[in-house]
């Protein structure tokens, strides 16, 4: 009896397509992630920038009423958009301020908003 010893032509090219298969849901897997941290450092940045703001409002001790207002700061070397608009509550002393911040002008979509009620 002739014993061959080794792999033939076939199993090697079997072994090659599943390692191929495997490679690429791998390489799938880790753009996906580095997609998702894009996304969640873009929205971390957004979510510092409304808080910025609202800090700055407060802060400046003026009364924003029902008026809308937007502007654009830098952040992480990027210019980021942002809007502020005031509702008006059912006491008159206080008003609820949303912030709302936007990657660029053109998005309909904000990043990050947030509300807070403001004292006069």
């Amino acid at each position: 009896m002739n014993k061959q010893r080794g792999m033939t032509l076939l199993e090697v090219m079997v072994a090659l397509a599943v390692l191929a298969i495997a490679g690429t849901a791998v390489m799938k897997s880790a753009s996906e992630n580095l997609r998702s941290l894009s996304y969640i450092q873009e929205k971390t940045f957004a979510l510092w920038i409304a808080d910025n703001q609202m800090a700055e409002l407060k802060l400046s001790n003026t009364w924003p009423g029902t008026s809308s207002r937007k502007g654009t700061t830098t952040f992480a070397d990027t210019e980021w958009q942002w809007r502020s608009q005031g509702v008006a509550t059912s006491d008159p002393n206080f008003v609820a301020v949303t912030i709302s911040v936007y990657r660029n002008a053109e998005e309909k979509a904000a990043l990050a908003e947030i509300t807070s009620y403001v004292s006069r």
